[in-house]
């Protein structure tokens, strides 16, 4: 018989028996959490029980809410020392009491990192900043910790990239929510505290750069040139361009008409494009956004056998991505080692705490 909260099964208990589950995967649902509990003791716990324990979980894991803020200070200290090249900027208000300011207390606001979502106690965002290189992994170049998608957080991630990451003109920007996006960056860092969240991101960021660099790095001892996604995507091109009547508008500027004899595959009337070689261009703008030949290109190409390999940017070879991540991260020692800290107190914004409605309250005893 399976009864409900048994009474001999107290918290201690249970946040005994689900914390390595949690440290595995401090994003597992309240629901994988019970139905372990069911296994392993045949009894049902509530949810409001288990949703608090896992939270009692997390912080003896990663420390609360309250002492991770009060260690950000310390952590960004320790990345000035031992990672001099790591940007990061904090934006911090007033810390007020009894209607006075205290001088050692700061409250936090923003942290920017260049080198994924706070939820539990306290509202929270991390907006990123990614590149992709040329075998189509994504890089996180640039965190911000914020309030949420306000203008005010907007505009202090984006002038801190400004300043610290991209100076460059004319880039363009790009707001996504892929699930691709987040997955890749923030696995196993949702619903932790901000310096254990700050932590993660270092050492996750770390290890994605050691294992593609060595990817890379054994790819190009195997004798390849470019990567495999490049390689499939021209194949791709390659295959539909066989369809394709070539004109030749002006051969000593390297001009053709291409012209489509079926119908593409998405349902838009046949077209005429126009392929400039010599300036690299295509009137589909595949050519000039990817720099990789399009398919009219590649029909221009084979209609003068000319090869068009030599349309692909230096970009997708395997040497230039091997470049992005041959960066070696410094490493951070034991914290016993840092130097010692004696800074102002960071603190958390009392007006970014959770309104509890809706969901167990944390200060409520159980067991």
């Amino acid at each position: 018989m399976v009864l409900q909260d048994h009474q001999q099964l107290y918290s201690a208990v249970i946040c005994e028996s689900i914390l390595q589950m949690v440290t595995e995967d401090p994003t597992i649902s309240v629901s994988v959490l019970i139905a372990h509990i069911r296994y392993r003791y045949t009894f049902t716990t509530t949810y409001r029980k288990t949703w608090i324990v896992k939270q009692k979980a997390i912080e003896r894991i990663y420390n609360n809410w309250e002492k991770s803020y009060k260690e950000l200070p310390r952590w960004i200290f320790a990345f000035k020392h031992y990672l001099p090249d790591t940007v990061t900027d904090i934006e911090v208000g007033p810390f007020i009491e009894d209607g006075q300011r205290v001088p050692s207390k700061i409250v936090f606001h923003h942290l920017f990192l260049e080198f994924p979502t706070m939820y539990q106690r306290y509202r929270g965002t991390l907006l990123m900043a990614i590149a992709q290189d040329g075998d189509d992994h994504t890089i996180p170049i640039a965190y911000a910790i914020v309030e949420g998608e306000t203008s005010d957080a907007w505009f202090f991630f984006l002038s801190r990239l400004r300043m610290f990451v991209t100076p460059q003109p004319n880039l363009c920007l790009i707001s996504d929510r892929h699930e691709s996006i987040k997955s890749d960056v923030r696995r196993g860092t949702h619903n932790l505290p901000t310096s254990s969240l700050v932590q993660a991101i270092y050492y996750i960021v770390t290890a994605k750069f050691e294992e593609r660099g060595t990817q890379g790095q054994a790819m190009m001892t195997s004798g390849l040139i470019y990567s495999n996604t490049i390689i499939q995507n021209l194949n791709k091109e390659l295959a539909m361009s066989n369809s394709h009547e070539v004109v030749i508008h002006n051969r000593a500027h390297s001009i053709f008409i291409v012209k489509e004899l079926v119908r593409p595959p998405s349902s838009r009337p046949v077209g005429t494009f126009k392929v400039d070689l010599d300036k690299r261009w295509c009137d589909c703008d595949e050519f000039q956004a990817l720099h990789y030949p399009c398919l009219y290109v590649i029909a221009a190409c084979s209609f003068i056998h000319c090869g068009y390999m030599m349309y692909v940017s230096s970009k997708y070879t395997l040497q230039c991505i091997f470049d992005v991540y041959k960066e070696e991260f410094p490493a951070i020692p034991l914290q016993s080692y840092w130097l010692e800290y004696n800074g102002i107190e960071s603190c958390h914004n009392p007006a970014m705490r959770r309104d509890p409605k809706g969901r167990p309250q944390l200060g409520m005893g159980i067991g």
